[in-house]
């Protein structure tokens, strides 16, 4: 039986404990037998739903039931959830949306202007593996037209490129880039299409 069984120890005695085991290093060996000696260890709480049993929990409830808090403790409540998390969340809403999303976005859009040159040149390289100079090179080449329709877009020129080979053929604006695409690039059913409106419009 240990002799100092509830006993308490004074704050120097803590202190002294803390300060003999700073800097231990275990060996190897004590490091092995701390883990067999916790093979087969199983936590007291495992597997247990509450703590407390249905009764305790029905006399706390119980003990609960009819009690009012005084003017004096709600002032203290009150004051001590001033600055948490619910306060923020009340000073932070706007309009059904919280105003650090509003300033996230607007930085965000912000941050796409700012990097717009730096994006694109990113997409070009991922997608077509060329460069924003390259691009710029083929759009003055074709004096900013499309070179399907011959027209001046107002959004910015697609790049029209093999789907194969992922050679690049032009740039072209959205329509003209699209209408390919919905004719899967085939010149046997654009030559078809062109017959069509040929007798059709006659």
């Amino acid at each position: 039986m240990h002799g100092n069984k509830g006993k308490k120890l004074s704050e120097e005695h803590k202190k002294k404990l803390s300060d003999s085991h700073k800097g231990i290093k275990f060996s190897e060996e004590h490091k092995r037998k701390l883990r067999v000696a916790k093979i087969g260890y199983i936590p007291w709480n495992k597997g247990k739903v509450g703590i407390l049993s249905e009764e305790s929990r029905k006399r706390m409830s119980n003990a609960q039931k009819g009690h009012v808090c005084s003017e004096e403790t709600r002032k203290k409540l009150s004051e001590s959830g001033k600055g948490k998390h619910s306060g923020e969340k009340a000073a932070n809403w706007k309009g059904g949306v919280a105003t650090g999303a509003v300033n996230l976005k607007k930085y965000q859009k912000n941050w796409n202007l700012n990097h717009r040159a730096e994006n694109r040149n990113k997409n070009l390289l991922k997608k077509y593996g060329m460069t924003s100079s390259q691009y710029n090179e083929i759009f003055e080449k074709q004096s900013g037209l499309c070179l399907i329709c011959k027209k001046r877009s107002k959004q910015t020129l697609a790049v029209d490129h093999n789907h194969n080979t992922g050679k690049i053929r032009g740039l072209l604006c959205v329509r003209c880039n699209q209408g390919l695409g919905h004719f899967y690039d085939s010149q046997e059913l654009l030559s078809e299409a062109i017959n069509y409106l040929g007798q059709t419009n006659k």
